[in-house]
């Protein structure tokens, strides 16, 4: 009985410092976006160089992968779906499975996910840009066609936050953190999946570039690789900060 009071507390503490992190991760969220309505013609500005950059590269496709969807009424909707439903509610979804499940990967995917985030914010700040509908008369915006909802109007959308896409980039960590809780299952690699046809859906929908899905997968694989690095060498980190922090002393001290 004892037991199993301890393990509900320690899974409360759990929950509890989790639905902090996540409060504090929105509300720098919130504050950068907030910053970013005053940016309206940087983010155009910034905008011009990202089709520049994407022509010379030879990237520049948005109009013809969202002409090629517009030609089917059902693929059109099923991309805005795709766009609308395959981020926050699969993501939510399946990090609360991770977290119950694979405690371990989630708690390296959520690390992953605030560095990530944290670089993210500092390229949103620094270089707002706004979206290939805004920018580019011939793109459209599908979602006011769609079936489901629109985010175009919401507070919690930063309207300048084209690049990178962290729809793309969450969704490359979700994908990475479900292909490590099946380790033995040759079907885990179809996790990767996700993360592309989310990226596919950001361009056919006009709300981001081509090279959004790509800077958001890169973004998120460097902030995954210092997590795992942080990770690996964690208990050398926590000693160094003991050093700083008289609290972390004690819990070593605590510890030994």
């Amino acid at each position: 009985m004892m037991k199993d009071r301890a393990k509900d507390s320690r899974q409360t503490f759990r929950l509890a410092k989790e639905a902090l992190v996540v409060s504090l991760a929105y509300f720098a969220y919130y504050v950068v976006r907030s910053q970013a309505a005053n940016s309206t013609l940087d983010a155009f500005q910034n905008a011009k160089q990202v089709i520049a950059f994407e022509s010379r590269l030879g990237l520049f496709e948005e109009l013809a992968l969202q002409t090629a969807t517009l030609s089917h009424d059902a693929v059109m909707h099923l991309s805005n779906v795709v766009y609308f439903y395959s981020h926050w509610p699969v993501v939510i979804v399946l990090a609360i499975w991770l977290f119950f499940r694979r405690p371990k990967v989630y708690s390296l995917v959520r690390n992953a996910f605030l560095i990530t985030g944290a670089m993210a914010l500092v390229v949103y700040f620094a270089f707002p840009v706004a979206p290939p509908w805004q920018t580019t008369s011939e793109v459209i915006y599908t979602l006011k066609y769609s079936i489901v909802g629109t985010y175009k109007d919401s507070a919690w959308v930063n309207p300048y936050a084209a690049v990178p896409s962290m729809r793309v980039g969450i969704d490359l960590l979700i994908a990475i953190g479900m292909f490590m809780a099946f380790p033995k299952s040759r079907l885990s690699y179809l996790w990767f999946l996700f993360p592309l046809v989310a990226w596919i859906s950001t361009v056919t929908t006009g709300m981001h570039y081509m090279i959004d899905g790509l800077a958001g997968m890169a973004v998120s694989a460097f902030g995954f690789a210092l997590a795992v690095i942080a990770q690996c060498n964690w208990r050398s980190i926590e000693l160094r900060l003991s050093n700083c922090l008289p609290i972390l002393h004690r819990r070593q001290d605590d510890a030994d």
